[in-house]
């Protein structure tokens, strides 16, 4: 079973009201509810596309909360996110069992 990579996505947008649903490239991206800057995702940003859009919602930041997908080359995620001006916070957690 591949786990799900959870990402806190803090942005600067100013976005507001009812949560959007974003698909560009990003797994389960959605603004946090009540939070206008905030998004939350189901795995890390690893493609140039999906940093594209992130600049177009003003993303600085990620938060990487653990890091459970094995398909994920995250050296290339380091260096998108630097071309992009993004800082990725590593977090570790660990992993949920039922």
């Amino acid at each position: 079973m591949r786990r799900l990579v959870l990402a806190l996505i803090l942005a600067v947008a100013g976005c507001a009201g009812t949560p959007v649903v974003y698909t560009h490239g990003i797994p389960h991206l959605l603004q946090v509810p009540g939070h206008p800057n905030a998004y939350r995702s189901g795995a890390v940003p690893a493609t140039e596309e999906a940093f594209r859009y992130l600049d177009q919602l003003g993303v600085s930041r990620i938060y990487e909360l653990e890091r459970g997908d094995e398909e994920t080359d995250y050296a290339q995620v380091l260096k998108l996110a630097a071309e992009h001006h993004v800082e990725v916070v590593s977090l570790a957690m660990p992993p949920y069992r039922l």
